[in-house]
């Protein structure tokens, strides 16, 4: 049941010693449950669980939620036509939710996506460009690495893209 995942989460994330890897483990455990919690049918827990005490640091290359919706509102008021911000977002969203490279946003083509649940991202080499190495070619469960609202969206700007300009 739920209380023994979050005994068995808990005692994973106690073995970690930093505070700050133990709150980031905490989270990806966290959206790990989630996941399954939506695929699998698990119970969802009772309670968050806890990254351990001390403060929370943030990296360098991570941009809070906050940021991106700012972000989000400006690129949308800089723009005239109403297509424009959609796509914007879902070039934020593949950079700082998928980690994809700008290289690869400017390459990806809506054959490369796939229109399901998952979102799999495939980042092949095509006629817009090669690969950077022969390890940057992937498979990218995209969705599972979003908030539900962000995958709906990103979900929903896909089907409506693929209708438009069809393969």
């Amino acid at each position: 049941d739920a209380t023994d995942f979050h005994l068995l989460y808990s005692a994973i994330i106690d073995d970690v010693q930093s505070p700050l890897n133990r709150a980031q483990i905490a989270e990806r455990i966290t959206q790990f449950h989630v996941y399954c919690v939506r695929e699998f049918g698990l119970p969802a827990l009772l309670e968050p669980l806890s990254g351990g005490g001390g403060q929370q640091l943030v990296r360098a290359r991570y941009m809070p939620a906050k940021a991106v919706h700012t972000l989000m509102r400006h690129l949308a008021a800089s723009v005239e036509d109403a297509r424009t911000p959609h796509m914007l977002e879902m070039v934020v969203l593949l950079a700082l939710r998928g980690g994809l490279r700008i290289g690869e946003i400017v390459k990806l083509r809506l054959r490369d996506i796939e229109a399901s649940d998952d979102l799999w991202l495939f980042i092949v080499p095509n006629r817009y460009g090669p690969n950077k190495s022969h390890a940057a070619r992937r498979q990218i469960p995209f969705g599972h690495l979003l908030k539900e609202s962000a995958r709906i969206r990103f979900l929903n700007y896909v089907k409506r893209e693929k209708e438009i300009r069809p393969a």
